[in-house]
């Protein structure tokens, strides 16, 4: 059997054309990219414009007047998902645990909430 060392003598360019070629690569793509663009994308990232009371208002309001849909339900939890024009909610809740000698159902007691969240459409 062959060490590695004697395989890497014996095939050195092959072994290395992958690493020279992918540096060729990156320095290409860095190099020829206009200097304005990657200074754009970064500032575009971290663009944000201030809302007002109004606009956060408007935002949760529209999320809230739809139809909540079930999202996913186990014995253990439930979610759900409003969707607005502009807005989504979606909120998480436990179901109360089911007592050892208890025979009734869960179902009388409400899940509890325990996570909510709004995001853009």
């Amino acid at each position: 059997m062959t060490s590695y060392r004697e395989t890497f003598d014996r095939h050195r360019r092959l072994l290395c054309a992958p690493v020279v070629l992918a540096a060729v690569l990156a320095l290409w793509f860095t190099l020829g990219t206009p200097k304005g663009v990657l200074r754009y994308q970064v500032t575009r990232a971290f663009a944000v414009t201030k809302q007002t009371a109004a606009d956060v208002k408007s935002f949760i309001a529209d999320a809230d007047k739809a139809k909540a849909e079930a999202a996913y339900e186990t014995t253990a939890a439930q979610s759900q998902v409003q969707k607005g024009s502009f807005a989504a909610k979606a909120k998480v809740m436990y179901k109360p645990a089911k007592k050892a000698g208890d025979t009734a159902p869960a179902a009388a007691a409400p899940p509890a909430e325990v996570y909510q969240t709004y995001e853009a459409r």
